[in-house]
């Protein structure tokens, strides 16, 4: 970092990197650096006094990576930048660039594109040119640009991963984004205007922290190789959205639940996860969280309060149990930071005479959901999270767990309620045999015809049905896992 340079020497033409980084001083970069064909990359970070780039670098064919990011005065790109063929990240966050060159769209390698905080003082936001030529584009951040309308082909951005817009001034999101059969992560925080989620083809990632305006959302869809990576999960995140639809976000909720059930690659996904993270304790298939204070009807183990016991089936391991989910109700006021909800778990050992704490992590306790620690400074009212995917260990457990959840520098007792769900595979469906002990429970409804807590859907039903009906009583189910041990 040479903070004082004003001015660049010559430098020789086989050069192939050029960092620049934290050259506040640097006010020009000579047209006559042309002859500079060997470079990939070029770093003018945080280049604050610089106020151009200069044509000349649109004949450097080897260029794959610009960074200009925190390059205030710089406020446009080269017309022809379209002719850096080999181009495939540009970092452009906290320029001065309004509107972007529609030649950027020939830029046939970009794969990383970035305009966070381009959006004037004039507030007119960011200019974008069309999106029909990024054909290898998997990243684009436009956040806090002071978009007021997203263009409708940004459905044609068919190699799309991830997709940042946090902070702008949209109503809507074009339904042509049904089209991106490659998104995962979508980033819609504190778009505050925004009313409706459309439906996606497939999501891993949701965040939309303080969309105080929204209502809808469409039930979630899922590769059924969502679980190949060893680190995929899935995050949906819907804090202080307390206008969302109690119904369709309660279908959302269940409907993300009963999915994983239908993966194929979850079994195997948490048993290769817990070799991996024994003891940790973290979600290793993804969490949720929304404002309310009921315990959703997936969850058929309950108590009030902060702890929760659990008695397994005698016969538990022999079914088809991938894992289990946890949830719990945490009321936040006015002045509550962001912070952790944490838990403890602890087991009876197999030898009946020892506890065992289970899920610990280098002596703390583990964390069920992370609340950032930047954006608005307190989460309002009641909020119910989710984490699922967590791993139970056989080889320690006989018939019975508890856990204690509790709030990062807060009471055990701010914990309203709490809930544990075992997650079987499709075909076998056993957890009404668990039972909640040692602990208050929740009041049950005298009525008849009250509906029972959820169970997969009736199609898993039948297949139960049809289960019970079997003269073989003794064998499980020749489909899904057996043990994972």
């Amino acid at each position: 970092m040479c903070s004082k340079l004003k001015r660049l020497p010559e430098l020789p033409n086989n050069l192939k990197e050029l960092d620049l980084f934290g050259c506040k001083s640097l006010f020009e970069i000579p047209s006559s650096f042309k002859h500079l064909t060997n470079v990939e990359s070029l770093d003018l970070f945080c280049c604050e006094s610089l106020t151009s780039i200069p044509s000349g670098i649109c004949k450097w064919k080897s260029l794959r990576s610009l960074y200009l990011n925190n390059c205030s005065k710089i406020d446009k790109f080269p017309d022809d930048i379209g002719t850096l063929e080999s181009l495939t990240k540009i970092e452009a966050a906290g320029t001065g660039i309004r509107e972007v060159p529609s030649s950027i769209s020939y830029l046939k390698s970009l794969r990383s594109l970035s305009f966070s905080r381009c959006k004037g003082e004039d507030g007119v936001g960011l200019l974008l040119p069309p999106l029909l030529g990024f054909h290898n584009l998997s990243n684009l951040d436009l956040s806090d640009c002071g978009i007021t309308e997203l263009p409708d082909d940004i459905g044609c951005l068919t190699s799309l991963e991830s997709l940042c817009l946090e902070r702008n001034n949209f109503e809507s999101i074009p339904e042509s984004i049904i089209n991106l059969s490659n998104l995962e992560f979508l980033d819609i925080s504190y778009c505050q205007r925004i009313k409706v989620l459309p439906k996606f083809r497939y999501w891993t990632h949701i965040s939309a922290v303080d969309c105080t305006s929204l209502e809808e959302l469409s039930c979630p869809s899922f590769h059924n190789d969502i679980f190949a990576k060893h680190s995929q999960s899935i995050e949906a995140n819907f804090s202080n959205c307390f206008k969302l639809n109690r119904n369709l976000r309660n279908n959302f909720v269940n409907d993300t639940l009963l999915n994983l059930l239908n993966i194929q690659g979850l079994a195997a996904s948490v048993k290769r996860r817990s070799h991996h993270q024994v003891y940790k304790g973290a979600p290793l298939c993804g969490c949720m969280c929304y404002p309310g204070c009921e315990i959703p009807e997936f969850f058929n183990i309950r108590s009030n309060g902060s702890s929760i016991n659990v008695n397994l089936p005698p016969d538990w391991s022999n079914y088809n149990f991938l894992c289990f989910a946890l949830c719990v109700v945490v009321p936040f006021d006015r002045e509550s930071s962001y912070s952790k909800v944490n838990y403890e778990c602890s087991i009876i050992s197999k030898d009946g005479d020892r506890r065992v704490e289970l899920y610990r992590t280098f002596g703390s306790p583990c964390s069920l959901f992370w609340f950032p620690y930047f954006g608005p400074d307190y989460i309002r009212s009641n909020h119910v999270i989710i984490g699922f995917g967590f791993h139970l260990f056989r080889e320690f457990c006989d018939n019975e767990f508890s856990f204690q959840f509790y709030v990062t520098n807060k009471k055990r007792s701010n914990i309203e309620k709490c809930a544990v769900r075992l997650m079987f595979s499709l075909h076998l469906e056993t957890s009404d045999e668990c039972e909640e002990v040692d602990g208050p429970h929740l009041e049950e409804s005298d009525e008849e015809d009250e509906p029972r807590p959820m169970r997969l859907n009736d199609e898993f039903e039948e297949e139960n049905e049809h289960l019970e009906e079997s003269d073989e009583e003794d064998e499980p189910h020749p489909m899904g896992l057996k043990h994972m041990e």
